[in-house]
């Protein structure tokens, strides 16, 4: 389910979201709650390194640069005495 929702979050070009289920599919591999045969620590390490492998080209991607970003603030409202279309 990890791995579709990456997958279909890259496709709509959205890569901080896509960045930030690769690193809880990387925290949950690591711990052995997906892809492994038990739980435990370092479980399934070399699929949480897959997941940080990919989570670190999500963030690095040349689309990100062309997007709006999931961190930077939104525009910031203005108040009624900061208009500039006063009449």
């Amino acid at each position: 389910m990890i791995l579709g929702a990456i997958a279909a979050i890259i496709i709509d070009k959205k890569f901080e979201w896509a960045a930030l289920f690769a690193a809880a599919g990387a925290v949950l591999s690591f711990f052995g709650f997906i892809h492994g045969t038990s739980l435990g620590v370092a479980n399934s390490a070399p699929v949480a390194l897959g997941y940080l492998i990919v989570a670190g080209s999500a963030m690095r991607s040349p689309g990100r640069a062309t997007r709006k970003s999931l961190f930077q603030p939104r525009r910031r409202l203005r108040m009624p005495s900061e208009r500039t279309d006063r009449r």
